[in-house]
């Protein structure tokens, strides 16, 4: 029996504490415990199916125990058990340096092992095979499963994909390795820090351009982040001051390299949700900063993935009103992929005035000579001095005076 959920690995390099989360897909192993100064918050590892389910933390003086018949089973307060993986007939349970927690039986099999039940983090010395993924929390405090996903799929290709919430559904994928489909994949953390992945048979291909930092000197992880960007994570051991490296969790790598710009789905509102934007030219290092567009204001302040919507009566069709409305301008901002309409060339004026005139125009892009027209909600939003342009927000007159950035998030 483990009470209290806290079982160090032989040499104390992970204190793990079994912060058992009871979420839809199973059980989370998060390493949430200190060591020199060392703090983990990510997401470790899991069973069960990925269901999007609400998190669910288990009550205080709730147990994990290895039962007479093998199992190894999560109990409540009640003694009601919440949770199990899918193996049976075990004899010992053990947590190996590496932050591995495998079951083993009395042939040394190991029937289930955390290594091969991922969430959003992959460890060195840890490798995903066909049909792996790895599944980003929701947001950086809610531990369900998230909104993108990284799979090794059976074709033989490393994918990214954004995931509908709650239905879980995959949209169009916004990276892939287009590896041969004739051969298998693995994704792979080695035990010298190296993140790659490599075809059957076949040479490495490195998945950031990251430096290597050795475990002998630092922690490390890569998570799938809630933005969708999977970072590599370094943390200095023994204080090694001598790194430059603060002691904390520091990014020295990130695929892909601008998400902002690159990650779009072909459906739902992108990485920020609806009508809202994210910044290119921030430090994307830090997970993405997202913003509401002008005259918007977050629908949940502690969702912002739900996007924004208007604060201010969108025009109406059923009478004339062209009138009583204007723009607030963004500069170098473009929500890519919502244009109805598009005239060129034209001049910024025409552009203003055609959308005035159009009660489904919500929202009008003007750069160089091309004039776009957009509908409410807006997706896949982005600023940058790369994207260019002028936003043209339309907005009642009595709200043209609306303050940059009111809806801002840090």
């Amino acid at each position: 029996m483990v009470t209290d959920a806290t079982n160090p690995s032989p040499s104390l390099l992970f204190l793990l504490l079994l912060l058992l989360l009871l979420l839809g897909r199973g059980l989370s192993l998060v390493a949430a415990g200190s060591y020199q100064n060392l703090t983990v918050g990510s997401s470790l590892s899991s069973s069960g199916p990925n269901s999007p389910s609400s998190l669910h933390p288990v009550p205080a003086k709730s147990t994990l125990q290895l039962t007479q018949a093998g199992q190894l089973s999560l109990f409540d307060s009640n003694d009601q058990e919440v949770w199990s993986p899918e193996a049976a007939n075990a004899t010992g349970v053990s947590l190996f340096d590496s932050g591995n927690l495998v079951l083993y039986d009395s042939s040394g099999d190991l029937p289930w092992q955390s290594f091969q039940n991922p969430t959003d983090t992959i460890l060195p010395g840890q490798s995903l095979g066909e049909n792996s993924e790895l599944r980003s929390k929701l947001t950086s405090s809610d531990f369900s499963p998230g909104r993108f996903e990284l799979a090794v799929q059976s074709d033989g290709n490393l994918v990214l994909y954004p995931i509908a919430i709650p239905t879980g559904n995959e949209y169009k994928a916004y990276w892939a390795s287009n590896t041969q489909y004739d051969k298998k994949l693995q994704f792979v953390f080695n035990s010298s820090g190296s993140l790659y992945y490599q075809v059957e048979n076949g040479s490495q291909t490195p998945f950031t351009s990251a430096s290597i930092y050795s475990p002998t000197d630092y922690y490390e992880r890569a998570t799938l982040d809630p933005d969708g960007a999977l970072r590599l994570y370094v943390y200095p051991k023994n204080n090694n001051n001598n790194s430059g490296l603060t002691n904390t969790w520091t990014v020295v790598g990130m695929f892909p390299s601008n998400p902002c710009q690159t990650i779009q789905a072909d459906g739902g509102g992108g990485v920020c949700g609806f009508n809202a934007y994210c910044n290119s030219d921030d430090n994307q290092l830090r997970q993405l900063n997202c913003e509401c567009a002008s005259g918007c204001k977050f629908v949940d302040t502690s969702r912002t993935y739900l996007g924004c919507t208007p604060d201010f009566a969108v025009q109406s069709c059923d009478e004339y009103q062209s009138s009583q409305y204007t723009f607030y301008e963004m500069l170098n901002t473009d929500w890519p992929d919502d244009s109805y309409e598009h005239y060129t060339p034209t001049d910024e004026d025409t552009c203003r005035a055609s959308c005035l005139d159009d009660c489904f125009c919500s929202v009008a892009v003007f750069q160089g000579s091309d004039c776009w027209k957009k509908k409410m909600p807006l997706s896949n939003g982005r600023q940058g001095m790369s994207v260019g342009g002028k936003a043209l927000i339309k907005v009642p007159k009595n709200n043209a005076s609306l303050p940059t950035g009111a809806c801002r998030i840090q």
